[in-house]
């Protein structure tokens, strides 16, 4: 009995410091740094580590590390996710791990522009 108890505690520690122990933090690439509004960020990452919460928000470049807006949940092995944009305006792609034992544990930024949508959108013209 004793030994099955040493054992439990034994695979609780590790899968604690799985957990917890820090790796390196992941990397990531925008496959373009200026979108249109309405468009995707792609964002290429690298390093993303298991059995850690990793996700991207779209951020004004001015607002503090702690700033969530749409909250993008990396999937364990994906190396492409994408952000969704709406307004034109500059804005960081960051890239937050450690969740939720870290809530806002900012590992990686990237600056992205996103301009007027290629077509705007009118309210037709009605004549009577």
């Amino acid at each position: 009995m004793q030994r099955a108890t040493r054992l439990v505690g034994l695979g609780v520690l590790l899968t604690s410091c799985l957990v917890a122990c820090d790796g390196p933090a992941p990397r990531m690439h925008l496959v373009r740094a200026e979108v249109r509004a309405g468009e995707h960020v792609v964002v290429h990452l690298e390093d993303v580590p298991r059995l850690r919460g990793v996700w991207l928000t779209l951020a004004p470049p001015s607002a503090p590390a702690s700033y969530v807006g749409d909250r993008v949940r990396v999937e364990e092995g994906a190396t492409q996710v994408t952000v969704a944009t709406s307004s034109p305006g500059r804005y960081e792609v960051r890239l937050h791990d450690g969740f939720p034992e870290r809530a806002h544990h900012l590992v990686g930024r990237a600056s992205v522009h996103v301009d007027e949508p290629a077509f705007a959108r009118r309210d037709p013209v009605w004549f009577w």
